[in-house]
């Protein structure tokens, strides 16, 4: 399900350096992001620092700057945690 070496995940990696680029704070960080292969619009990162974008999501963004508000978004989560602190919530909920 997920694309490699294709011309569409190309391009999102490619937005995804320009908004790193824009953020001293993570541009140490290799960040990179994946296209899935499926018609859910939907876009989430990983803890590891990986980010998934969807085709059905990339065909309902009308340009690039949505795209990059979009990962914006996505790495976030990634920056703040987000990830690992659902994870523990859920751990404790569970005890």
């Amino acid at each position: 399900y997920v694309l490699y070496n294709d011309p569409v995940g190309t391009f999102v990696n490619d937005v995804m350096e320009t908004v790193i680029a824009a953020n001293p704070s993570i541009r140490e960080k290799e960040l990179p992001a994946y296209v899935l292969r499926t018609p859910e619009v939907n876009a989430f990162a990983l803890d590891q620092g990986i980010v998934f974008v969807s085709l059905g999501l990339l065909a309902q963004l009308e340009n690039e700057a949505q795209l990059a508000f979009v990962l914006s978004h996505e790495l976030v989560h990634i920056v703040e945690s987000h990830v690992m602190d659902s994870f523990v919530e859920a751990q404790l909920a569970q005890n």
